[in-house]
């Protein structure tokens, strides 16, 4: 049973949306639903359709591009995270990491952040995400331009915050708005170590951020172990 939930958790971290605090905070405001936009665990997306949303923004075919990657990023994610055992699915997902980051570098080194004003606020999040699942370095070198985008108002400040919190813990400092997740002894997700507490919440607002309180909450909610004694856990004894 550990195991089982080490891979899921895994599963779940994978998304990228993978601040743990993403998939419940971020994700179900930005209608990633069950997982937040800040990071973690993924349902279904609510992706906008292309004729639906793409028409009528001045860069429709690469709105239509991007809205494709994110539905793609996460409905593998949510098929691993039903079956966080299967090493297939799981090659699968890597394999899909690797062409869309390279997908999503080419366009920002072409033609730099695909913003809310270009191509609307799926599609530009759908970059963000896949942005999410990539090396350190890789985050390192584009968090620039994300944080030029959010100045402008081309990408909202939550996703931002969520990538700065990613690349801090990434590199062993203290996070800055909460928004990266582990388990502590008792099961619970809690927030890795931030870098002065008291003022968390604060952030947390200019940012468009629920209370660190509230966060964690619903992620817990939202990724609550199940009962080891209980039958409908899945266990077999």
């Amino acid at each position: 049973m550990r195991q089982r939930w080490r891979r899921l958790w895994i599963g779940i971290m994978a998304l990228g949306l993978s601040s743990a605090l993403l998939a419940a905070e971020v994700v179900m405001s930005e209608g990633l639903e069950a997982r937040e936009g800040e990071g973690v665990a993924s349902a279904a997306p609510a992706t906008d359709t292309a004729a639906g949303s793409c028409g009528e923004v001045p860069e429709p075919d690469r709105c239509r591009e991007l809205l494709a990657l994110r539905e793609e990023d996460q409905e593998i994610r949510q098929r691993y995270l039903e079956a966080p055992e299967s090493e297939a699915i799981h090659a699968e997902m890597l394999n899909l990491n690797r062409r869309h980051l390279a997908r999503v570098v080419e366009i920002l080194e072409a033609d730099g952040w695909p913003g809310i004003s270009e191509v609307g606020a799926k599609a530009s999040q759908g970059a963000w995400l896949i942005i999410q699942h990539a090396d350190l370095e890789t985050q390192k070198r584009y968090l620039p331009l994300m944080q030029e985008a959010a100045e402008q108002g081309e990408l909202p400040g939550r996703l931002l915050a969520t990538t700065v919190d990613r690349v801090r813990v990434r590199q062993g400092q203290k996070q800055l708005y909460g928004t990266q997740y582990t388990r502590g002894e008792d099961g619970r997700l809690m927030p890795q170590p931030i870098e002065d507490p008291e003022g968390v919440d604060a952030r947390r607002r200019e940012v468009g951020l629920k209370s660190l309180e509230e966060a964690t909450n619903a992620i817990n909610e939202a990724y609550r172990r199940p009962d080891p004694e209980s039958k409908a856990s899945g266990d077999k004894h």
